[in-house]
């Protein structure tokens, strides 16, 4: 923990390098994230996701005068993009069976993969304060149980396949301010399938300060949160920290750094009642 939250706070020694204003219209980011099930309290359960995306911007975006993380949004870009992602949860873990001799000790591991492929669209209606977007993806998970007790060992494993969509509509009443309805069915790792959210970036002259929130309206899930606010303030048009709370004492810290106009890595942290998480992100533009 000690590694990851310096490696967030090291970001600040190459913050002051200025940004340049070239246009781009292609991005690809790669990530990596790790993290660990509180819950499971007589057993380990961890954890690891990879991700690559793309998007492709209809119009070249403009960077001249804004934060480098926020040129696509506040120049009201749309995009077309594509995401990939494999995801993998270890759970291990012993519980008792009881019986005519008492506790039975039982050992139990589970392994799940999945792989996902989705794509979306993002629309900025021209001339006009209204915002559109929608993505569909497909799931494709595979699960393994085995355990071992006195009785014997057991295993079984079966694959399900599913298709998710969701959609969102909203209007930006100020350059730099949107505020949105997301609805859908998301899949089983998102707290809500529908939910308000808003973004407004605020420029402090060479600064800026990026505000969001969220409010989840069908929460579903013992270990989903309600709300969720958050804040990245801008050193410099190419690096920032900031950080976000939930209910339930969920919080996290993140920052963004361009080492050029092309290329730029991104951590964050989380921590919460029941889930301990780190991830890092590559970006590129062109």
């Amino acid at each position: 923990m000690r590694f990851k939250l310096g490696l967030i706070a090291s970001f600040g020694f190459v913050g002051s390098m200025p940004a340049l204003a070239e246009p781009y219209q292609w991005e690809i980011e790669g990530g990596y994230g790790e993290g660990e099930d509180k819950l499971f309290v007589n057993g380990d359960q961890d954890t690891k996701r990879y991700t690559v995306s793309g998007k492709y911007y209809f119009s070249a975006v403009e960077t001249l005068g804004r934060p480098l993380a926020e040129a696509a949004f506040l120049g009201r870009a749309s995009n077309i993009n594509l995401v990939t992602d494999y995801r993998s949860t270890a759970s291990e873990y012993q519980y008792c069976i009881y019986g005519e001799q008492g506790c039975q000790v039982q050992h139990r591991q589970n392994d799940m993969s999945q792989v996902g492929v989705g794509a979306g669209i993002e629309y900025f209606v021209p001339n006009s304060i209204f915002y559109l977007s929608a993505s569909i993806k497909r799931s494709e998970q595979e699960l393994e149980y085995r355990a071992q007790s006195l009785a014997g060992d057991s295993y079984y494993s079966y694959d399900r396949n599913k298709t998710y969509w969701s959609a969102a509509v909203g209007v930006m009443p100020l350059d730099g301010w949107l505020i949105a309805a997301n609805f859908g069915e998301n899949d089983e790792f998102n707290g809500s399938e529908s939910s308000l959210e808003t973004k407004y970036v605020l420029p402090l002259g060479e600064r800026a300060l990026n505000l969001t929130g969220e409010y989840y309206i069908d929460n579903h899930g013992y270990h989903y949160v309600d709300w969720k606010i958050g804040a990245d303030y801008y050193f410099s048009p190419t690096f920032s920290v900031g950080g976000t709370y939930a209910d339930g004492d969920t919080y996290g810290i993140r920052a963004e750094k361009f080492f050029t106009e092309s290329f730029s890595l991104a951590v964050d942290y989380q921590e919460g009642d029941y889930e301990e998480s780190f991830g890092v992100s590559l970006k590129a533009r062109f």
